[in-house]
């Protein structure tokens, strides 16, 4: 089990809604995620309830290993937890 501090825990789930390869840099990839509604998730617990298109989320992968995982379509879930400093 996590620890989840001041009870804040938020699950997200995104998909992988851009996939970019740069000709500069082979191994390199732009990847961007864009939030979706999962229904699996109480309404009380999702991080947005309705229109969650708003909001994207962009990395940067230079680990080709990974590319084959990162592909258009995809959905992956974040946790959100506060950090301990």
């Amino acid at each position: 089990d996590k620890e989840v501090i001041n009870d804040i825990s938020a699950p997200i789930k995104f998909k992988i809604t851009e996939s970019t390869d740069y000709f500069f840099s082979p191994a390199t990839k732009r990847i961007v995620l864009t939030p979706v509604a999962d229904p699996d998730t109480p309404l009380k617990d999702r991080f947005a309830s309705g229109s969650v298109g708003a909001a994207s989320l962009t990395v940067f992968c230079d680990n080709p290993a990974a590319h084959d995982a990162l592909t258009l379509g995809r959905e992956f879930y974040f946790d959100i937890t506060p950090a301990r400093n």
